[in-house]
């Protein structure tokens, strides 16, 4: 499989400025992907496309292909890119936009310890006991995600070969 390389468009600090402007890419008939989770102020989402597009990317978007990373950004260079923020294609229908499957185990364990603390606090600490109880059998399920992609175009939840 060769995929062709994905260039870096444009930088966005907000989702709905990033969003119309993959409204638009997407009506001009490009194939635009994310990189980076909104929400996060230490990284910004970065729109990327297929080499073969950037051009007509930029003309869609008004952007100079020479001004391209810093157009929605400013001039201040963005921070590197994490090694959790690479971007695998989907193997199902091989859209670049997918994100980590997040680790709910300490979530689930975080609740666990809620519910023991409340329940200890009423006189009731045999509730805390179930609940921790039911964590480590949740836990179980939840590892099965672990290490996992999952691509936000068509859903499908993959692990990547060569991660």
């Amino acid at each position: 499989m060769s995929a062709e390389r994905l260039i870096a468009l444009s930088w966005y600090r907000d989702q709905a400025t990033a969003q119309e402007e993959l409204g638009k890419l997407r009506e001009a008939g490009l194939e635009p992907s994310v990189r980076g989770e909104y929400g996060r102020l230490d990284q910004p989402v970065e729109i990327l496309v297929p080499e073969s597009q950037f051009e007509a990317a930029c003309a869609r978007l008004g952007i100079r292909p020479e001004d391209a990373s810093e157009a929605a950004f400013g001039p201040e260079v963005p921070p590197e890119p994490t090694p959790e923020t690479r971007i695998f294609a989907c193997p199902e229908c091989r859209s670049g936009d997918t994100s980590k499957v997040p680790s709910y185990g300490g979530r689930a364990l975080m609740a666990a310890l809620v519910v023991m603390g409340v329940s200890a606090g009423f006189g009731k600490p045999e509730i805390g006991g179930v609940a921790i109880g039911l964590w480590m059998v949740a836990v179980v399920f939840l590892a099965r995600h672990a290490g996992r992609y999952r691509c936000r175009n068509c859903g499908w939840e993959f692990r990547p070969e060569n991660a």
